[in-house]
């Protein structure tokens, strides 16, 4: 399905813009029934968690999505009933039990209620991806002060000080990895700076990134959309090096405040008096950048690709893209995927 742009004629635009009353235009057709949302992504080493809620109608105004706390949600790992997931709060329910999902596990999720009927979904965990290596080019890290102008002293004259550090870093990645031969394999693509303090607690702030490797542009799903090679979500398929090893191009970008005095969440400034005022925070001793490359599963994969297109098409007069459900009502996704990470020294 081609996305479709339809156009107006001129005069026709000219009365839209002119024109200052507003009409409301009456829903011809029948209310659609709310029907059972499920919601989840399994990775190995991790507890399995699903969210379920009801669907709405599409011109309800309210934006929040009423959560279903009520149904009997059931796991079944390769073919074989595991038991009950539980309910804890907001959606979600949780398998708190001994399995921890493996990679090669078929995971199928069941989920019914008196209001509904049962739902289900399949998904099979891939294997971890192989990071060989990754090299940096064009890195560039910048720091200024943050200053506060607007603090006065006992004798009520202005002082700036310093309250914090701005920082901001961006480079370019060259990441090496191989391929499985044995099938189509689908990948996502993140990076993210870890923070070490001297208490020995840490802190992971993800970054912005993008890329423009061919492995983006190339992918039979924009065929159906005709949407541009940008890639929101940095998902990607094996498509042009299957069981090959390749170079992936990929450019990162992060800007992070850190505030060492105590400043208004609002405003940023900082009064010692008000202990209303956020916490400060410390210069980290150690920085890393975490190069993070997912295996993830084909539904995974079309979910991400379509709830792109879906997001970036033009809206003026354009045909909608639906979004891909591997939910057998076709509403909500269960995903899976593995991760491995690459982790790099920074200044």
């Amino acid at each position: 399905m081609k996305t479709k742009l339809y156009f107006l004629p001129t005069f026709i635009i000219s009365i839209f813009l002119t024109t200052s009353c507003i009409s409301e235009i009456e829903f011809d057709g029948d209310v659609q029934e709310s029907l059972l949302v499920m919601n989840g992504f399994i990775n190995p080493d991790s507890l399995i968690k699903v969210h379920l809620s009801k669907s709405k109608f599409f011109l309800q105004s309210d934006s929040d999505f009423p959560v279903v706390a009520d149904a009997t949600v059931t796991l079944f790992v390769n073919d074989q009933e595991k038991g009950i997931l539980n309910y804890t709060s907001n959606g979600y329910y949780y398998y708190q039990s001994t399995y921890i999902p493996q990679v090669g596990d078929k995971i199928k999720i069941t989920a019914s209620n008196s209001q509904f009927s049962t739902i289900e979904s399949t998904t099979e965990i891939p294997s971890n991806p192989n990071i060989l290596s990754v090299d940096t080019l064009n890195f560039k890290t910048n720091m200024d002060y943050i200053i506060n102008y607007d603090y006065y002293n006992e004798n009520s004259e202005p002082v700036k000080d310093t309250v914090g550090l701005y920082i901001s870093e961006e480079g370019d990645l060259r990441i090496k990895f191989k391929d499985n031969i044995k099938l189509t394999n689908y990948y996502r693509i993140k990076t993210a700076v870890k923070n070490y303090f001297d208490n020995d607690s840490t802190a992971i702030i993800y970054t912005n990134g993008y890329s423009d490797d061919m492995v983006f542009g190339g992918n039979e799903i924009e065929d159906i959309w005709d949407v541009s090679s940008y890639s929101q979500y940095n998902e990607f398929n094996d498509e042009l090096f299957n069981g090959k090893e390749y170079t992936l191009k990929y450019h990162y970008s992060l800007y992070e405040s850190i505030y060492t005095k105590k400043t208004d969440v609002e405003t940023n400034y900082y009064d010692y008096s008000n202990p209303y005022y956020k916490t400060e925070t410390k210069i980290p001793v150690k920085r890393e950048l975490l190069v993070i490359l997912q295996s993830i599963s084909k539904d995974y994969y079309y979910y991400l690709k379509t709830r792109s297109a879906s997001e970036n098409e033009m809206e003026f007069f354009s045909e909608p893209v639906q979004v891909y459900s591997n939910i057998s009502n076709k509403i909500g996704i269960i995903g899976s995927f593995s991760t491995s990470t690459y982790s790099i020294s920074l200044p």
